[in-house]
């Protein structure tokens, strides 16, 4: 609903707006390894970092499992491109030494800007498209759909 009202904005004012997909790579191995209260003290840590790291009026929510969208209005592509690589660098160096010495998680990102075609399932399904890749190609980095 929240992207469909920003949709709406961007068609009528014509800024641009960029979304983004994050997942925790490897996270099962989270689970398995130290039990599903640990996986839900990463996904807490995870969740208070990206709100840190995107502007006030951003967008983050938790789609299911692992998985998160940013919903950035007024973005262009380069600076949805920026803002998804700050949050992958940032996650990259966090230590979750609560869990484990050394212990750190990685994200895969995939992303999409608006075009004349823009509607929410587009950008829900080329975004998650683009996660897909970003996945495929070895984890840790952004695919941007185009």
């Amino acid at each position: 609903m929240i992207l469909k009202d920003e949709i709406s904005r961007y068609q009528r004012t014509e800024n641009y707006i960029s979304v983004i997909m994050i997942d925790i790579d490897h996270f099962k191995k989270v689970n398995d390894q130290y039990g599903h209260n640990i996986g839900d003290e990463v996904l807490i840590s995870f969740s208070k970092l990206i709100k840190k790291l995107i502007r006030p009026y951003d967008i983050a929510a938790r789609m299911g499992g692992e998985e998160f969208a940013v919903i950035l209005p007024n973005t262009n592509m380069q600076d949805g491109q920026l803002i998804a690589e700050r949050i992958r660098k940032s996650i990259e160096l966090v230590n979750f030494d609560k869990i484990a010495k050394d212990f750190k998680v990685t994200v895969s990102i995939g992303g999409m800007t608006s075009n004349s075609e823009c509607n929410a399932s587009k950008f829900t399904l080329k975004s998650d498209n683009a996660l897909y890749k970003a996945k495929n190609n070895g984890r840790n980095q952004i695919v941007w759909c185009k």
